[in-house]
């Protein structure tokens, strides 16, 4: 996986940045219509102004949103304003790829969200 960019960054984008970094999955840019977090930082990386997508190709987003009238109005907004050849990663694929190359070791020691997302994909996927 390349050339990811996280639109979100609220708990899950938060969520999703902390397990890519411990699987040493690259993330390209964590974007936000919230321009009040634009320059603060979610693990190593620093939240962007999603002008970032402009005219860039081979880009694949994994919109963070729960809501789905949000992630549709994210979904709009990019294909009008951005860039509408960018591929669309799902959340949930992209928690459950992650958790197909994790040690749930370190989780021990993680925030409690983390932890509790991790064990709730674990169950959820042994159903």
């Amino acid at each position: 996986m390349e050339n990811i960019i996280l639109w979100g960054a609220g708990n899950r984008g938060k969520v999703l940045a902390q397990l890519m970094d411990m699987c040493n999955i690259p993330i390209t840019a964590i974007v936000d219509s919230n321009h009040k977090l634009w320059g603060k930082k979610v693990g190593k990386n620093i939240i962007e102004n999603p002008d970032v997508l402009c005219n860039k190709d081979g880009l694949n987003l994994c919109i963070t949103a729960a809501a789905p009238l949000v992630i549709e109005e994210i979904r709009e907004k990019i294909k009008v304003e951005y860039n509408e050849n960018i591929n669309e990663l799902s959340y949930l694929e992209l928690i459950m790829t992650i958790y197909e190359k994790i040690d749930i070791e370190p989780l021990l020691q993680a925030p409690s969200s983390l932890y509790c997302q991790v064990i709730f994909l674990k169950k959820s996927r042994n159903l």
